[in-house]
């Protein structure tokens, strides 16, 4: 009769599919938190610069209600006109991507700029 024996080297391979499948498992998320990076789109059409802005930037939630949430962006929006402002409330049905992962919104954004 054999025996089943788990030798260490399984267990080492079982722990590492399981990270795989916990991270898996944190992507299905429906709504964004509090720290996570986001990407927005707006619908104030008076502010061209500010729509290219927005769409180009990745920003991080700092307060989140129901309904809206404060992001703040790390690029200075003196560039766009608003003097000594960091963050803007905006309704979550404007964010547009969100992930604990900032290298995940690098990824559409490039790909946003090349057409992928």
């Amino acid at each position: 009769m054999q025996k089943n024996i788990i030798s260490e080297r399984d267990i080492v391979i079982t722990i590492n599919f399981m990270k795989y499948i916990k991270l898996f498992e944190g992507r299905k998320r429906t709504k964004p938190r509090v720290g996570d990076y986001v990407l927005c789109t707006t619908s104030d059409i008076n502010r061209i610069d500010f729509i290219n802005f927005i769409n180009s930037t990745i920003g991080k939630i700092t307060r989140l209600s129901k309904y809206s949430c404060d992001v703040k962006f790390e690029k200075p929006l003196n560039a766009v006109g608003y003097n000594n402002r960091d963050s803007f409330y905006f309704p979550l049905s404007e964010i547009e991507h969100f992930s604990v992962n900032r290298k995940d919104l690098e990824f559409i954004l490039k790909a946003r700029k090349y057409n992928l």
